[in-house]
């Protein structure tokens, strides 16, 4: 919840507001999180260590918004 609620919304009022510390804050934190562990993180990245929630989060945003359909 706080990767998909949280950290959008500190990026968003960091531009909104022109604050870029929100935004450094923002990034730094999703950049300290575990990465998401699903069928798609799995299935492209399989167990890899070394990445996190905004690495995971990027494949996310990939894969959606190039429609890939993943099946297990």
């Amino acid at each position: 919840m706080c990767i998909n609620v949280f950290t959008p919304f500190l990026i968003a009022y960091a531009s909104f507001t022109g604050n870029l510390t929100y935004k450094r804050k923002g990034i730094e934190w999703i950049s300290s999180l575990d990465p998401e562990n699903n069928h798609i993180t799995r299935r492209y990245v399989g167990n890899d260590v070394g990445l996190t929630a905004l690495h995971t989060q990027g494949l996310l945003a990939y894969a959606n918004s190039t429609f890939i359909h993943v099946t297990n």
